[in-house]
């Protein structure tokens, strides 16, 4: 059986549910209980499967090694190959997976910011599920549609749309809202804020990666 194939679209599910189960283990417990449009998760009926040791250490390591190759290329700023490496991750992971083993999904969305492809962060975003809090994608989402609305004055964008995907996003991390707000007075008195890498969603630590980012210049 290719692992791959049975774990497309849930690789973070499955790794989750191992966790869970590891934990329960240790409790002496039991219970019997791109184009960017074909990123997608996929309904298959993968329980057999989701314990299997093997096959998620498989699925980690081949995340891993694939997140190492779309780092390399972003460096090197071959954008093609690291976008496509970043969205078979995200496809893998499964769109719907609330806690992802990699930050494939912020790293393509900073890419797109970057490349000023508002249209593909756009499509990204969307396919998110709400509860999803990473400020990489809920503050972009927040600005962009604040751009699209307010400067560019697009159809289809709105006030109400930009209220909307900034009330979410102050949900998802008020740290980051504050951190926005009083940007000048962190900056003078937070230091090493270098340091912070991959921080959990809805954390201070987040907020002070994303507000030391290069993406404080978008604001």
């Amino acid at each position: 059986v290719n692992a791959f194939h049975v774990c497309k679209g849930s690789f973070g599910k499955h790794a989750v549910d191992n966790d869970v189960h590891n934990n329960n283990d240790d409790d002496d417990t039991t219970d019997d209980d791109d184009n960017d449009d074909n990123v997608g998760s996929r309904n298959t009926d993968t329980n057999a499967h989701a314990h299997s040791p093997l096959m998620i250490e498989l699925c980690r390591k081949f995340l891993s090694l694939s997140m190492q190759y779309a780092l390399l290329n972003l460096e090197a700023r071959k954008f093609k190959s690291a976008r496509e490496t970043l969205l078979e991750i995200v496809q893998l992971e499964g769109l719907q997976t609330l806690k992802p083993l990699t930050n494939a999904r912020c790293r393509l969305m900073r890419m797109y910011l970057e490349a000023n492809r508002p249209d593909s962060a756009r499509r990204l975003w969307e396919k998110l599920p709400d509860e999803y809090a990473s400020v990489w994608i809920r503050y972009s989402a927040a600005l962009l549609e604040y751009v699209s609305w307010k400067i560019l004055e697009e159809k289809g964008s709105s006030e109400g749309t930009a209220m909307e995907l900034l009330k979410e996003a102050i949900r998802g991390n008020v740290y980051c809202a504050y951190y926005i707000a009083y940007h000048e007075t962190f900056r003078q008195v937070m230091e090493y804020t270098e340091e912070v890498e991959d921080a959990e969603d809805g954390t201070l630590e987040q907020a002070i990666e994303y507000c030391h980012s290069e993406e404080m210049g978008n604001w």
